[in-house]
């Protein structure tokens, strides 16, 4: 039994320390509005559903109501705890500009910055999703 703990104990400092090496690299979700970040920004390692002749990208936004599925486009990191994404959604005609900010190991915030807001689908309308999101980690 104390080999159990041990080893487990053991295979969470590992987990940690992978994630604080690699803060924007996870999967990630929105519990107020159900929406999914899933991102890689150090390499393009991420396979988009329903996207695949695109190959893998570093990342992508989708939910149940959101409208679209948003994929990473373009990177540019900023510093440890912000980074600059360029997403696109899946007919390539709208973008959206987003600073992703590391609160701490497990929660980052999204803050669109310009282009198109993200929107969410209420009934058959399309409704704005605000400004800034706070997701946590899940993987």
């Amino acid at each position: 039994m104390k080999r159990l703990c041990t080893a487990f104990l053991l295979a969470l400092c590992m987990l940690q320390n992978v994630t604080a090496g690699e803060p924007f690299k996870g999967t990630f979700e929105c519990c107020d509005f159900k929406i999914k970040l899933v991102v890689d920004l150090y390499e393009e390692s991420i396979n988009v559903p329903g996207m695949s002749m695109f190959g893998p990208l570093n990342g992508y936004l989708n939910g149940n109501d959101l409208y679209c599925t948003w994929y990473v486009s373009t990177v540019r990191e900023t510093d440890d705890n912000s980074a600059i994404v360029n997403f696109s959604n899946e007919l390539g005609s709208e973008t959206q500009t987003v600073e992703l900010s590391l609160k701490n190991d497990s929660t980052l915030t999204l803050r669109q910055k310009g282009g198109n807001t993200l929107k969410k689908v209420v009934g058959k309308k399309l409704q704005k999703l605000p400004s800034d999101l706070t997701f946590k980690r899940t993987k």
